[in-house]
């Protein structure tokens, strides 16, 4: 029985992309994106999808698709499907100052929606921090549309900007100007980890919950709930798992060692809920040995 073996080699134009080449679009013509050496020309941008022929085109401002060029050199970060200036989105596809733009719906999807930034119109925009529907200031969101300190806003784009002071016990763990909260287990009692002032307990750990999405000036902060667990502390005279004795200090040779344990030849015991009483074992008589 005998065998063949056939050499298999890449073609520029194949409409097949090896990965010597930038693009293949199964032609060897210059000028549509993909060049005669299957390398990818200046301004231009392509797709590629397994066994099928690179789609390739040049980044054109205007035609509603917001591109980069795979060198870099074209950059969109807008296009209303116009080369018209003024109205948000520039004659080079890029966003005019004092606008913001996003992605369109419906009819107008893939291209760009651009409107004008106005502070204080209930709408947030995508470069303002907030917006209440105002221009005051000292109710959290500023006359310029920022968060001022001790406050955290949250609401999406387009939609009018809550704001608030963090409070404790309300279930999410924040920071924001003098406030620091070090948990917030949504309640103000004591000895469940978090106290009612929001302050962590010894003796305990909590774990935040994942970001609420509210934004606040520099250095702030807004988790979910907390969720706090008895976390060992040897030498607080509170025997707690993995603790196999506590006896109030961190002293080794009284029974109870640094890492409360158990030291040999002695037994602790707790009396009371307080801390561990060590006491040496009793020496076996000599007649229980034989």
């Amino acid at each position: 029985r005998s065998s063949t073996k056939e050499a298999c080699v890449a073609a520029c134009g194949d409409g097949l992309k090896f990965m010597h080449e930038q693009c293949d679009d199964n032609n060897t013509d210059a000028g549509d994106g993909c060049d005669s050496e299957c390398k990818i020309e200046a301004g231009a941008t392509c797709t590629h999808k397994e066994k099928q022929a690179s789609e390739c085109s040049f980044v054109k401002c205007g035609d509603a698709k917001i591109e980069e060029s795979w060198d870099h050199a074209i950059v969109e970060t807008c296009d209303d499907g116009n080369e018209a200036s003024g109205d948000g989105c520039s004659a080079q596809c890029s966003v005019e100052e004092g606008w913001a733009c996003r992605d369109g719906t419906g009819k107008q999807a893939g291209s760009s929606v651009c409107s004008q930034v106005v502070c204080g119109d209930f709408k947030r925009a995508p470069t303002e921090d907030c917006d209440d529907g105002n221009t005051q200031d000292g109710d959290g969101c500023s006359s310029t549309c920022t968060v001022e300190a001790g406050y955290l806003c949250s609401g999406p784009v387009e939609r009018k900007s809550m704001c608030k002071r963090p409070m404790c016990g309300d279930g999410l763990r924040e920071g924001s100007g003098d406030v620091q909260e070090e948990c917030d287990d949504g309640n103000l009692k004591a000895g469940d980890g978090c106290d009612e002032g929001c302050k962590l307990e010894a003796g305990f750990q909590c774990k935040q919950g994942t970001d609420s999405g509210a934004v606040g000036p520099p250095g702030a902060f807004s988790y979910r709930k907390d969720r706090c667990k008895s976390s060992p502390v040897c030498g607080d005279g509170k025997r707690t798992k993995p603790e196999a004795c506590d006896d109030g200090n961190t002293n080794d040779g009284d029974g109870c060692s640094s890492g409360c344990t158990v030291e040999k030849g002695w037994t602790c015991s707790v009396e009371d809920e307080g801390p561990d009483k060590c006491k040496k074992k009793k020496a076996k008589a000599k007649s229980e040995e034989l």
